[in-house]
């Protein structure tokens, strides 16, 4: 990769965010009248995840960049009501993926496990009766908000 000032820039601005877009990214590189091209930014994102510092997540109806090298592999609940997301490790999980791969004779090349719902926060506006205080069961939360899918589109949607 070609070092610039203005890809170390990118750089700095992607470290210091969860869940970076490129609109975020751009917002924050050109708030000071500076100018960083989006080309350059995408170029810079897209050489970051080859060399496994960061990887492209799709959550609701914008493009994420995932900070992997600074927070480890990690999973996501992603809430379709409001787009929060929240991170998470467990080391049962872990194994279970293991043994899966063994059986079947596979390596990692990459890794996406994603759950779809609703928090409880949003079960609580809606129907109050569904507000549970459940346990984290021995997971590590992290929480983020993200900008939410748009009303009656299943943020969630590969083909």
């Amino acid at each position: 990769m070609k070092w610039s000032m203005q890809r170390e820039h990118i750089v700095t601005a992607f470290l210091n965010q969860n869940h970076a877009t490129i609109r975020s990214l751009y917002a924050v590189l050109n708030k000071h009248g500076q100018r960083t091209p989006l080309g350059s930014i995408y170029r810079t994102m897209r050489v970051l995840c080859a060399m496994g510092f960061a990887q492209f997540r799709n959550f609701g109806d914008e493009a994420l960049y995932d900070n992997i090298w600074a927070k480890g592999e990690h999973d996501h609940l992603i809430c379709t009501h409001c787009g929060r997301i929240v991170e998470f490790d467990n080391p049962a999980i872990e194994r279970l993926r293991e043994k899966v791969l063994v059986a079947n004779g596979f390596s990692v090349t990459t890794r996406n496990f994603e759950l779809y719902g609703i928090c409880a926060a949003c079960r609580a506006a809606v129907v109050p009766s569904l507000s549970n205080n459940q346990s984290a069961g021995g997971l590590t939360l992290v929480n983020h908000n993200v900008k939410p899918a748009k009303e009656g589109r299943m943020p969630h949607s590969r083909r």
